[in-house]
């Protein structure tokens, strides 16, 4: 699971990202730290649902967003709800991931 941070790229930037490594079948989260925004990605062979750890926590961090199955996109009000909701669903998706 690829975990990346971005402080100069806006949320469109860092999407072309996330779908670089889609494609590349690799499991992806990147920060957009300017956008404030969260967009994580499961390869383009994996079967697990990205959206069932993504979207529960939205709430706990103040987001708002929306997504499918293998492409989620959330935005917060600030860097550190970002960020703390990127680890949070790192953690869950590591384990989704791991099956």
């Amino acid at each position: 699971l690829l975990f990346l941070r971005s402080d100069d790229r806006d949320a469109d930037e860092v999407l072309e990202t996330v779908k670089a490594a889609q494609n590349a079948s690799l499991d992806v989260i990147v920060i957009s730290v300017p956008a404030k925004t969260v967009i994580a990605a499961r390869g383009i062979d994996a079967s697990w649902d990205i959206a069932s750890c993504a979207k529960p926590l939205l709430g706990a961090f103040e987001g708002r967003g929306g997504g499918s199955a293998s492409l989620f996109r959330a935005v917060f009000q600030d860097e550190t709800k970002a960020e703390a909701y990127a680890a949070a669903l790192r953690e869950c998706l590591q384990q989704k991931a791991a099956f």
